[in-house]
């Protein structure tokens, strides 16, 4: 039963891992993408479980404010992003509230 624990935990890791490279490479390329595309990808960076989030949360700023710029005029994104701030700041590991002077205005 523990084997199959550690075992568990290193694919969790592995995944959370894999998923962390996914969404730089998400996140360093959303300037070039427009419309349906960058809202896809954004709402793949909002929908990331605070395990699977870097603890540098500056690198995810960028995308907040965006998605949050865009659900100015598209409701159902900045409720996506709202939510998703909510589920973070649960999290004590990410120390969201020293972003929330980059991300609160918009």
């Amino acid at each position: 039963m523990m084997d199959v624990d550690i075992n568990e935990n290193e694919q969790v890791v592995s995944v959370c891992t894999l998923v962390r490279r996914f969404a730089h490479e998400v996140l360093s390329r959303q300037k070039q993408y427009r419309d349906d595309l960058l809202i896809s990808c954004l709402q793949f960076i909002i929908s990331l479980p605070s395990e699977c989030i870097d603890y540098d949360f500056a690198d995810y700023v960028p995308a907040i404010q965006l998605a949050l710029s865009i659900g100015l005029t598209y409701l159902p994104l900045a409720e996506q992003t709202i939510n998703s701030l909510e589920r973070w700041s649960q999290s004590t590991a990410l120390n969201l509230s020293n972003f929330y002077d980059q991300i609160l205005p918009y």
